[in-house]
């Protein structure tokens, strides 16, 4: 397979909750998306789930990596502690290192479009 391969991109995130510099709780608009992915898997005890972590490039390296891991496993833990299966769930972190936006085009992510990348995407499948 090519990198170029399409069919290799990931599909567009179900659910993405933002979050604020270098905090992996959820914010109250945060909370209610999370609400909404509960209901849907809720609807759907067969899909598996997929969570990624992000941060924006301000910040450590080693730090960014760490909170979009927190993020991740925040997210797993509400959905376990909601009486999903910790089975159905898969986690990856990525730091830094997948901006989206203006983010990808330059270094460091001007402030305007830092917020788009503190972020967890949900996918369900």
């Amino acid at each position: 397979m090519s990198i170029l391969d399409p069919s290799a991109a990931p599909s567009a995130p179900n659910y993405v909750m933002t979050y604020d510099f270098n905090q992996w709780l959820l914010n109250d608009e945060a909370e209610g998306i999370a609400y909404q992915l509960l209901k849907e898997v809720k609807k759907r005890p067969e899909a598996s789930i997929q969570i990624d972590g992000f941060t924006d490039t301000w910040g450590a390296f080693e730090s960014n990596t760490r909170i979009s891991e927190l993020r991740a496993i925040n997210i797993k833990n509400l959905l376990i502690m909601k009486g999903v299966s910790a089975e159905q769930i898969n986690i990856d972190f990525h730091g830094e290192v997948r901006p989206k936006g203006e983010c990808i085009l330059y270094y460091p992510c001007p402030i305007d479009y830092r917020s788009q990348n503190r972020r967890i995407e949900v996918r369900l499948e």
